[in-house]
């Protein structure tokens, strides 16, 4: 006998009555929990930058617009690879040079000087006569010599470098805001350099070679004499802020 079908209709419901209880317990859950948000994590924001350095699909003017809020939020590692992001996907975009130019700054400003120097020297050979020559060879001339640490005594040669920089901002852009701060920067290197060669004339005369002395003496007064009058006339002079040069092209 086939049973009745109330009771057909009883049976099919009791087979279902695990899945709807759970569903209902469910939805009691979800009514009655907190509704406030949970707190925030304090990485939150760090994260959420990484996220979009790995998001390079939207167009270049995009790309350009996240790397300037990360470098100007001073989170030089990341905007760095937006900026290269840029430079390896837009080489002839609008904004390729000019992003490339930030990956430079962005070295700098991080602190990694013997980078941000080979960076700098590379950008004035791969684009000799361009408008943002003057700012690359003073940010040049300026990692050089911190990359040197300071202090008479270390490797001399970035030192070398970073006068020449310095020199050539001052001959080739007179009268403009780099040339005044190349001017004003270069006294402490000539007075670094200086103090290396009179360490090499002390040594001379502790040996009593009266010659090589009298030679070094005479080289010394040619290449210093000048410049360390001009340096100590320019500790006076008042410094000019990065901020505050002239706008980069972009």
């Amino acid at each position: 006998m086939r049973p009745l079908p109330v009771l057909r209709h009883l049976f099919q419901f009791l087979n279902r009555a695990p899945l709807l209880l759970v569903l209902l317990m469910m939805s009691a859950c979800a009514s009655t929990g907190d509704p406030s948000p949970a707190p925030a994590d304090p990485e939150a924001k760090e994260i959420k930058a990484k996220d979009a350095i790995d998001d390079s699909g939207g167009p270049e003017g995009d790309l350009i617009a996240e790397a300037k809020q990360l470098y100007e939020a001073g989170m030089y590692s990341l905007a760095q690879e937006k900026f290269q992001s840029i430079k390896d996907r837009f080489p002839l975009g609008a904004y390729g040079q000019f992003a490339e130019l930030k990956v430079g700054d962005c070295y700098y400003f991080n602190g990694e000087y013997n980078e941000a120097a080979k960076f700098y020297e590379g950008y004035l050979k791969s684009y000799p006569g361009s408008p943002d020559s003057p700012y690359i060879e003073l940010q040049g001339a300026r990692a050089h010599v911190q990359s040197a640490g300071g202090g008479t005594g270390r490797d001399r040669q970035p030192l070398e470098r970073a006068l020449a920089l310095f020199d050539g901002v001052v001959e080739r852009y007179p009268g403009s805001a780099y040339a005044s701060a190349a001017e004003r920067e270069r006294g402490p290197v000539v007075e670094q350099l200086a103090a290396y060669d009179q360490l090499i004339i002390d040594f001379y005369k502790q040996r009593g070679n009266t010659a090589a002395v009298e030679a070094r003496e005479k080289l010394f007064a040619e290449r210093w004499s000048r410049r360390l009058v001009r340096a100590h006339e320019q500790e006076t002079t008042p410094e000019t802020p990065l901020d505050e040069l002239p706008t980069l092209s972009e």
